[in-house]
């Protein structure tokens, strides 16, 4: 009886039941980005006349309403500038996010940072919270299977851009994670370490799946055996990375039973790296004699640790001052420069053997 019902009520819902079409969907019926879409409704870019005519096309054959209320209110700038972190106590995000206020500050920009706890929902609402305060820019830092949102932003008219991710349809500062992966599986193998593991928070995040893709792809060009057993990416590590690092290091332990350990640990981010090596000492293991481990970041206390601890250094300051600009750039001028990369660089500290 409920089925038939169900079934009843969508029959004569009929079109009203449909999804609302959106700017991203005129966007796929057109073979353009979501960027030129926005471009043609709102006249904000040379868009050639072809390219009108098929987003107009598909505007009418999708029966698309933009939102006018939020075009209208988008012609009078507010200098105000969204940032979206997923955790502010992560060090790497919060001096990054402290380089970028610095500057737009410097320039006369109110800006608002708010902190996801790697929450989708709380995302959505500190979002919508930014864009019924009219901001101009929004710069979104990590994070991942969140386009709806993105997508909805950017459909207000605020310019986004992404941050240590990479998503096609917008423009992106990111680090260069297959280089750099490349560069340090190419340091061990000359080093002759043959037994490399991996440990890495879950690969929801976009910058986490593309640092563990480096990784996978550097193994095989380099002809290093992965072993499946020193390979760990589906725990939830996001939050109290040290505590989580050190729980799943003493976890692997116990599982490998002091046999056939891995001479390497590299950890997708220094904290995890450091409760890594925390485990490994209380449980015996001398680092780097025993296990060395190679962290991602370079954090003010990856040179304080005992032993100091070798990573991938990505530079905050530099980032930071290249999402500044790369926004900037695309506020005030309209100008959109689709994906920048930024290298990282290994640094030998004392948690790895010196061969």
């Amino acid at each position: 009886m409920e089925r038939s019902r169900e079934n009843l009520n969508q029959q004569i819902g009929g079109k009203n039941n449909k999804k609302k079409p959106t700017m991203k969907d005129v966007a796929n019926r057109s073979g353009v980005a979501l960027s030129t879409v926005s471009h043609v409704i709102n006249g904000t870019a040379p868009i050639t006349e072809e390219v009108k005519r098929r987003v107009n096309q598909s505007i009418q054959e999708l029966n698309y309403i933009p939102n006018a209320l939020a075009r209208r209110l988008r012609q009078d700038r507010t200098h105000m500038i969204g940032i979206i972190v997923p955790d502010i106590s992560n060090e790497f995000y919060s001096k990054t996010a402290s380089t970028i206020i610095r500057h737009f500050s410097n320039d006369g920009y109110t800006t608002v940072m708010v902190d996801t706890g790697y929450s989708l929902k709380r995302m959505q609402k500190n979002v919508d919270t930014l864009i019924e305060q009219r901001i101009d820019g929004l710069i979104v830092l990590g994070g991942g299977n969140d386009e709806h949102i993105l997508n909805h932003a950017a459909e207000t008219g605020v310019k986004v851009l992404l941050a240590d991710r990479h998503y096609e349809d917008y423009p992106s500062v990111e680090f260069q994670y297959q280089e750099y992966m490349d560069q340090t599986i190419c340091y061990l193998h000359e080093k002759r370490f043959r037994k490399i593991g991996y440990i890495s928070e879950s690969l929801d995040m976009v910058n986490l799946q593309e640092r563990y893709d480096g990784f996978i792809q550097a193994m095989k060009k380099y002809h290093v055996r992965i072993n499946p057993d020193w390979i760990i990416t589906d725990r939830w590590l996001q939050l109290e990375k040290m505590d989580s690092g050190k729980v799943v290091m003493q976890e692997l332990i116990q599982k490998l039973e002091g046999y056939d350990m891995p001479e390497i640990i590299i950890a997708s981010s220094d904290m995890i790296a450091i409760g890594i090596m925390d485990a490994l000492q209380e449980n015996g293991y001398h680092v780097p004699e025993d296990v060395g481990v190679i962290g991602i970041d370079d954090i003010a206390l990856a040179r304080y640790c005992r032993p100091s601890l070798t990573t991938i250094r990505q530079d905050y300051e530099v980032f930071g001052r290249k999402c500044y600009a790369t926004l900037k750039r695309y506020m005030e001028h309209n100008l959109r420069q689709k994906h920048y990369y930024i290298p990282g660089k290994l640094v030998i500290r004392n948690s790895i053997r010196k061969l």
